[in-house]
């Protein structure tokens, strides 16, 4: 029989992570199955036996996940029998790079969201130095070793992009340059070995011209839509970065020889920049089509306590090459002609917004950052060997668990379901013009005011709003958003206008700061409104603001299914709006009845739950052969132009650095387990955004509130009465 440690060490973890292994696979056989879906809706065509796949692998995820809980029961309860030791606990200081960048004002990662989105940044003062300094040094150290320095163009036309890049980037990666309908098809590139394995497309290259080595920089353009939730604040992962690249095309014998030669030069530039790294050869499995082989270079990142990937050398053989059909030896005609092919291979040297993360993590002093001794020749002259620090960061501080008044007898819930509001006595308006004019509308539409309880009550159409009101013995407001339901119909929808809608509601109604309650795209905009009122740019009426201490402006905040990270919007979102302009365009008379329109959203949507919730917002204008002109019997309430231009932005979080706003009050995360909009990856950045925050699984999907009524209802309530009133 093994004993406690060995069951953990070689049973119990290995069948737990198979497990869990496996779970993720069928995660990404359903992803993959989901894609497929919406190609044939976006062509109308039958997906019926697609979507009953999908549904079937989900029930399998489910069995497997359940499988992996009870394994770790198992695993917990052997745990329980292991003593007690002693070991030195040291406490590691280290910052996090954006915290450091943040603190020698080198970096502004607020501003540069508020101007592009999620991941959007500025380089500042040293910052932009130190990176220049990175790129010289980078194409200095490749010229010596007698690589050719070239500066490709920053975006391709679609035929040669479409020979070079792998599928799924034009997905997930790839940003279309969009000019008029009746130019070529252009897209930014990724990276510069795009442009630079194209550069020889449809030519030969004799053996006397090979190798050829060329040392690639260039500014690179990535959505990152695949990243839901990855390294979501700081310089790591970001949509625009510089980037120097190896590049070779060898002669075939010659490749893999010339590989390991670039992994050498690789491992070579990052020792004398003294940090520390492992290289990785990564498993077929794991391999994109295009390449034979790949290392990866990860460094060390004190302050995650993890290696993570810099540097990523491929030998893609002939894959590409064959595909643009750069051809090697003689030319056609030639005695001994022969139709073979170059070999092509690529190996990131430095991206080096990327690698300025990984010097500042393990560079930081007490005072301020060191210069790298190889970068210093590269700096101006003058330049300190510290950059100093010049600012300080917020105190992380959550709040005392200190018993104390209730501070609000209100919840302002965010949802996207029809509900008036109840107003009590007017107040004075906040200078915000368009939220102000939606604000009045929001205010006087459907006013209905009812006392019970000894207290004034919103009508809610969400059962659980009127027995959380009930529960919680104070008003429920239930709001909603602008282009959502009755609500006024604006053409900006954006967090940040939605987030102004809500705080211009609370003034015009004269309620006090309420605690607030969001699903989806309102979970958002309530994150969205609690980080606003410690923001410098957020514009609230409250006289309270968060501080970072113990005195914030809302008493709590709830928000369902959603994480404050730049993640894209599930494929659904798109197709719900596709399934809905498909019955807005439909024929006079096509659309006599709700069954009628129900009939179009099953081909897109098998879930009649979630049909029905989208045909709330389908209005009738007519009787049956009397419509309002046009012959339609039914529209849709909801502004389907002005939500579809929105749709790509909608996966954005308008704040990016916990370092520079945080709400330190509690903090309630429900999550459906079956959902993918709250990652266990996200959980760190929800921790650094709201220090203060606990997390509720509820075994549903994505609509939490509608799947799971009473779950949601009894985690609020525990929550409510321990947090936010005090009783904990």
């Amino acid at each position: 029989m093994l004993d406690p440690l060995d069951f953990i060490a070689e049973r119990s973890q290995k069948r737990r992570y198979a497990t869990r292994y496996k779970a993720t696979q069928v995660g990404a056989e359903i992803n993959s199955v989901q894609k497929d879906i919406g190609k044939l809706k976006k062509a109308k065509q039958d997906a019926s036996e697609l979507l009953q796949k999908k549904i079937e692998l989900e029930k399998e995820k489910k069995r497997i996940e359940d499988e992996a809980v009870e394994k770790e029961k198992l695993r917990d309860k052997k745990c329980k029998t292991i003593g007690n030791y002693g070991v030195k606990v040291e406490k590691n200081a280290a910052l996090s790079h954006h915290e450091v960048m943040t603190r020698a004002d080198v970096y502004d990662g607020e501003r540069g969201t508020k101007l592009v989105g999620h991941r959007g940044y500025f380089l500042r003062r040293w910052g932009v130095l130190l990176n220049q300094a990175l790129i010289n040094y980078g194409l200095h150290f490749l010229y010596a070793r007698g690589y050719d320095p070239i500066q490709p163009p920053f975006f391709m036309k679609a035929e040669y992009m479409a020979k070079t890049a792998q599928l799924e980037d034009f997905d997930e990666a790839l940003y279309k340059v969009v000019e008029d309908k009746d130019s070529e098809e252009k897209y930014l590139i990724a990276t510069s070995e795009q442009p630079l394995s194209s550069m020889f497309a449809d030519e030969w290259m004799a053996p006397a011209d090979l190798p050829l080595k060329f040392a690639g920089y260039s500014s690179c353009f990535r959505k990152e839509a695949g990243a839901h939730g990855r390294d979501a604040w700081g310089l790591y992962r970001v949509h625009q970065f510089e980037k120097i690249e190896q590049f070779l095309f060898t002669k075939p014998e010659d490749s893999w020889e010339a590989l390991e030669s670039m992994r050498n030069i690789a491992e070579e530039f990052y020792q004398s920049l003294k940090l520390p790294y492992r290289v990785v050869v990564i498993v077929s499995g794991a391999l994109n089509n295009a390449a034979a082989k790949k290392y990866d270079l990860e460094a060390w990142f004190p302050y995650q306590g993890e290696y993570k990937e810099l540097v990523s050398c491929s030998n893609c053989t002939d894959y590409q090459t064959r595909e643009l059909e750069i051809r090697y030896g003689q030319k056609k005609g030639a005695i001994d002609s022969r139709k073979t092919y170059c070999h092509a291979l690529n190996g990131t040297l430095c991206a080096t917004e990327r690698t300025l993360c990984c010097i500042v993590e393990n560079y930081q002093t007490e005072d301020g950052i060191r210069i790298p001794d190889v970068l210093k020749p590269y700096m101006p002259p003058g330049t300190p060997d510290v950059i100093p620090y010049t600012k300080d960061l917020p105190k992380d501080a959550a709040p005392q668990k200190t018993k104390k008044e209730k501070p609000s007898a209100t919840t302002a819930s965010a949802a996207s379901t029809p509900a008036p509001a109840t107003p009590s006595s007017a107040a004075p308006k906040v200078p915000a013009p368009d939220a102000e004019a939606v604000a009045d509308k929001l205010a006087n539409a459907k006013l209905n005011e009812a006392e019970k309880n000894g207290h004034q009550r919103t009508p809610a159409q969400q059962p659980h709003d009127e027995l959380l009101a009930r529960d919680l013995n104070r008003p429920v407001y239930t709001v909603d958003l602008r282009n959502h339901g009755d609500s006024p119909h604006h053409r900006e929808h954006t967090y940040a206008a939605m987030a102004r809608d809500v705080e211009a509601l609370i003034s015009t109604l004269g309620i006090p700061p309420p605690l607030l309650i969001g699903h989806s795209m309102g979970a958002k905009v309530a994150m969205t409104m609690a980080l606003r009122a410690g923001s410098s740019s957020g514009s609230n009426n409250t006289e309270k603001k968060n501080d970072n201490n113990n005195n914030y402006t809302y008493p709590g905040l709830v928000p369902v299914d959603n994480a404050p990270i730049d993640a894209a919007l599930q494929s659904s979102f798109a197709t719900y709006v596709t399934a809905m302009r498909e019955i807005a365009d439909a024929p006079a008379g096509a659309v006599r009845r709700q069954s009628d329109a129900d009939d179009i959203l099953a081909k897109y949507e098998a879930d009649v739950g979630i049909r029905q919730f989208l045909l709330t917002n389908l209005v009738r204008v007519g009787t049956t052969g009397d419509g309002d002109g046009d012959g339609k019997v039914f529209k849709w309430r909801i502004p389907l132009a002005t939500l579809t231009r929105a749709l790509p932005g909608l996966g954005d979080f308008p704040f990016r650095d916990p370092a520079a706003v945080r709400y330190p009050g509690p903090t309630l995360v429900v999550r459906g387990t079956r959902s993918l909009y709250v990652s266990d990856e996200s959980l760190p950045v929800i921790g650094a955004f709201f220090p203060a925050f606990e997390l509720v699984d509820v075994d549903c999907g994505h609509w939490v509130t509608s799947e799971k009524p009473e779950e949601f209802r009894a985690a609020v309530v525990d929550w409510v009465k321990r947090k936010v009133d005090g009783d904990e």
